[in-house]
């Protein structure tokens, strides 16, 4: 009975030692198993941790290329923007250059083509006088460089009306004359108007680039009935202005007038129409107002009266004043025994 008990328990004792041996082996099996898997997830973390820093650093390389991409483009884009604007710019400016000077070259045109029949005629006309004489005429809005108020002149047809007579008043000179003055003092420019303030015909202002002559035409074609012989009185004061410059004119004249004779007394003493012809020592009251315009008013009877009148008989006050100017003009500008102011004298 003891063996059967110990033969059991040596049976359930290998049973029991196979088992646990077979436990162990199975448990052995799966930690080795768990460790296998739990390396493999290890190594597969570490190797995703990998790939996903080589993703982050791929990204961040693209990130920076994108960020230097849209630098490179941002500074592309501002350079071309530049460029563009600045072609934009250039061409603008070039095309407004271009415009400006077209529309320029249009108002010249313009201004040339607008004119009227009368205008362009009376441009021509000046023209011809000056190429003739020398002489500028300036009308209109033309500039005059003369301070005198006055009105301006616009009638085309008053204006050819009175270069007309302009050129037949210069005709009376002799060849070459004004061209003459011209060289040795100062060119001359004559302004027409309507009319002057003061109710002058006409005004000479010397000035250091020119002398200007301001002449008023009136208001239509008849009123300058009597321009030339403003006409001539204004040259004198023009050739004055140059005479004075070389001779003493003013004493020159005081020695032709009466005794203790002072000029600014505008009385009818020994004045034309009011004396007999052998005391006729002025033209007019006016001509006693100084000696340039006891000149000019003689030199312009001289240059229009139709005929001859007794105060200019030899010997006469008015004769010798008239030998006078004649002489100083023929003297130091131009002229001869046969011009044409010498007619009655």
């Amino acid at each position: 009975m003891k063996r059967i008990v110990v033969f059991i328990l040596l049976i359930l004792s290998v049973i029991c030692l196979t088992g646990y041996s077979a436990y162990m082996f199975i448990s052995f099996d799966k930690i080795d198993d768990a460790e296998v898997k739990a390396n493999n997830v290890t190594e597969k973390k570490e190797i995703m941790q990998e790939k996903d820093e080589s993703n982050n650093s791929e990204e961040k390389t693209r990130e920076i290329k994108s960020d230097n991409n849209d630098t490179t483009k941002k500074e592309t884009t501002k350079v071309i923007t530049t460029t563009s604007a600045s072609i934009k710019t250039t061409i603008s400016e070039k095309t407004t250059s271009v415009t400006t000077t077209v529309k320029t070259a249009q108002k010249q045109e313009e201004k040339t083509t607008d004119i009227s029949d009368d205008a362009k005629k009376n441009i021509l006309y000046r023209d011809k006088i000056y190429n003739t004489y020398g002489i500028k005429i300036i009308f209109k809005d033309e500039e005059s460089n003369t301070s005198n108020t006055v009105v301006k002149q616009y009638n085309d047809k008053i204006i050819y009306s009175v270069l007309s007579k302009i050129e037949t008043g210069l005709k009376k000179y002799p060849s070459n004359f004004f061209n003459s003055l011209k060289s040795k003092y100062k060119g001359l420019s004559i302004y027409l108007v309507t009319s002057i303030s003061g109710n002058y015909s006409g005004l000479t202002n010397n000035n250091s680039n020119g002398v200007v002559i301001t002449i008023a035409t009136g208001s239509s074609e008849n009123s300058s009935a009597l321009f030339e012989n403003t006409l001539h009185h204004e040259l004198m004061h023009y050739m004055d202005c140059y005479l004075a410059s070389i001779i003493n004119v003013k004493d020159s004249m005081l020695d032709m007038n009466p005794d203790g004779f002072v000029y600014g007394s505008l009385d009818e003493a020994y004045v034309n129409f009011y004396v007999s012809s052998e005391s006729v020592y002025f033209l007019s009251k006016y001509a006693k107002t100084n000696y340039l315009e006891d000149r000019a008013t003689l030199f312009e009877d001289m240059m229009t009266r139709p005929f001859k009148k007794d105060y200019y008989n030899e010997g006469m006050p008015i004769n010798k004043k008239a030998k006078l100017i004649s002489q100083q003009i023929e003297t130091y500008i131009g002229g001869n025994s046969s011009s044409y102011w010498r007619r009655f004298i």
